[in-house]
């Protein structure tokens, strides 16, 4: 017997989704519709399936927004870091 959950794409992004599937030991399918994703996982007594993987969920999409602003900083700091001594104020 399995459990399911539904998750809205508007509180979840499929980055995030997909990263905390490959995570995931207990999500057995994701299926997709126009508005959400709907998971399915092992039902066991006090497995807590859908709390953990909503977790992982949101954990992931932090980590995709931290990434996300850092990209530019990065981009400068390398490029100041490999331009010539001469251009440097």
């Amino acid at each position: 017997m399995s459990e399911s959950i539904t998750i809205s794409k508007n509180v979840v992004s499929k980055p995030a989704l997909l990263l905390a599937y490959s995570e995931s030991n207990n999500t057995s399918s994701i299926e997709e519709t126009d508005t959400h994703w709907v998971l399915s996982g092992p039902k066991e007594q006090d497995s807590g399936f859908s709390n953990q993987f909503f977790r992982l969920c949101m954990e992931k999409e932090v980590q995709l927004a931290l990434e996300e602003s850092m990209a530019s900083l990065r981009e400068m700091l390398y490029r100041k870091a490999f331009e010539p001594i001469s251009k440097r104020n």
